[in-house]
């Protein structure tokens, strides 16, 4: 994929959504799809489509961080959560903000004697609670 300072062009864009179709087992579904995605990127290029603006939207994401957790015996689970302070909760780009997925971040200043492996002395770090349940495995 082409990059112009760390970012993906438009024409890079429009390879890896093709690229994306290799798979489809049907050739002409692919030629189809394939042309229909270079026509499209095409069209919105040449009109200057903001699909998000005409729509009054942003492209912003709240602060989250995500999280695979696996465990023997029950099924991996991928999932994320959000800072209660973070801006965007009500209007996240991708509608990904649950409730259930919101919790506040708690912020520890430098030098806290609790502080985890890896965070320096005079650095501040953050801390979140957030349980977890996994469901058994089938079989």
């Amino acid at each position: 994929m082409t990059t112009t300072a760390g970012r993906a062009t438009a024409a890079s864009l429009t390879d890896a959504a093709v690229a994306s179709l290799a798979a489809a087992p049907d050739a002409r579904l692919r030629e189809v799809v394939s042309a229909l995605v270079r026509h499209l990127h095409a069209f919105a290029a040449e009109v200057r489509l903001q699909l998000l603006a005409l729509l009054g939207r942003h492209p912003w994401r709240p602060a989250h961080l995500h999280m695979t957790v696996r465990a023997p015996g029950y099924r991996q689970l991928t999932t994320h959560v959000f800072d209660a302070a973070s801006r965007y909760l009500d209007s996240d780009a991708v509608f990904g903000v649950k409730p259930s997925l919101v919790r506040e971040f708690a912020r520890h200043e430098p030098g806290s004697p609790d502080r985890p492996a890896g965070v320096g002395p005079d650095q501040f770090w953050y801390s979140v609670e957030f349980d977890v349940v996994l469901r058994r495995a089938a079989g």
